[in-house]
């Protein structure tokens, strides 16, 4: 007896099994699925119904969630292929404090135009309209 369990009540975690004579194993078939209709039959349909549901939304949030990781991963993979590792925009180094000025001027003036514009678009948008030669002064 162990201690701590009171007599005549076994507890086993383990899958009752026996050794036959000939070395194999013999061993108890283990309840895999209980049918809904014996939940009905003690009065637990509804609470088994509720359970089936909240299980049914842990596993859709989870594959929602390994759905997303891999388009990341997918995103990142593709982004190391093409050698664009930095979703911002190449900038200038902030060494060139005439070009920002420009730059900002330019930003400015987009963003009057397109107030939905994120930052980072503004501020690529302007880059481009700088470094693009302007047609007229040849």
């Amino acid at each position: 007896m162990r201690p701590g369990r009171p007599e005549g009540r076994r507890a086993s975690d383990a899958q009752p099994r026996k050794r036959l004579p000939d070395g194999s194993w013999n061993a108890l078939a283990a309840v895999k699925a209980i049918s809904r209709h014996l939940f009905a039959l003690f009065g637990l349909g509804g609470m088994l119904k509720r359970e089936r549901d909240k299980a049914s939304k842990r596993q859709a949030k989870k594959a929602r969630k390994q759905e997303g990781a891999g388009q990341s991963r997918l995103a990142l993979t593709l982004k190391a292929l093409t050698g664009k590792l930095s979703s911002k925009p190449n900038r200038t180094p902030p060494g060139d404090p005439e070009h920002r000025r420009r730059r900002d001027v330019k930003a400015l003036e987009l963003k009057q135009a397109h107030p939905h514009w994120t930052r980072d678009r503004l501020i690529e948008e302007a880059e481009r309209i700088l470094l693009t030669p302007d047609p007229c002064h040849r």
